[in-house]
């Protein structure tokens, strides 16, 4: 079963779509990719947040015991090889990456946005950050349609096994 922490913690029950609202840990991403990962062999994951550096410096701030001492561990690492993080810094950026995402059916080839297989979850990580700032983009409508995106975009995909996951720390409707 997938974790939001590392073990022992309880385990997510099953289900197809989950959205975290609150505070949690910088790592909390990442122990869901790996754990999901782990549970799963042939799996990949997809992991979308707006900020690379941001991203990083939260997870160095945070100083997760677990990450420290089993990230250069084969085992992790071969795990973590699985994943594939993107950093649309925009909210334009992320609308056009969900467009452009696409599993390689012999049509059209991209190196970064065509996936040879489906992975079997999506995490939005951050969301809301995309609409902190006041501009005229920062609406309950572009939040929707930046899910709906998401939704269309995972259900394109092969059937195989795919699960979808959504994350917001800032209590925007959803």
């Amino acid at each position: 079963m997938s974790r939001l922490f590392p073990q022992p913690c309880p385990e997510l029950p099953d289900f197809q779509s989950l959205v975290v609202k609150g505070l949690y840990d910088a790592s909390a991403p990442v122990h869901l990719l790996l754990s999901h990962i782990t549970q799963h062999p042939d799996a990949t994951v997809i992991l979308l947040t707006p900020s690379r550096e941001q991203f990083k410096e939260s997870l160095v701030e945070l100083n997760d015991e677990w990450i420290s001492q089993n990230s250069g561990h084969g085992r992790v690492c071969a795990v973590a090889q699985r994943t594939e993080i993107f950093y649309p810094p925009t909210l334009a950026h992320l609308r056009l990456l969900l467009s452009m995402l696409h599993e390689y059916h012999g049509v059209v080839h991209h190196p970064k946005t065509t996936l040879a297989s489906a992975p079997s979850m999506l995490v939005l990580h951050e969301i809301s950050s995309y609409f902190n700032a006041p501009s005229s983009e920062a609406t309950v409508a572009a939040y929707l349609s930046v899910i709906s995106s998401a939704l269309a975009l995972t259900s394109s995909w092969s059937p195989q096994w795919f699960q979808s996951w959504w994350y917001s720390t800032r209590g925007l409707l959803i």
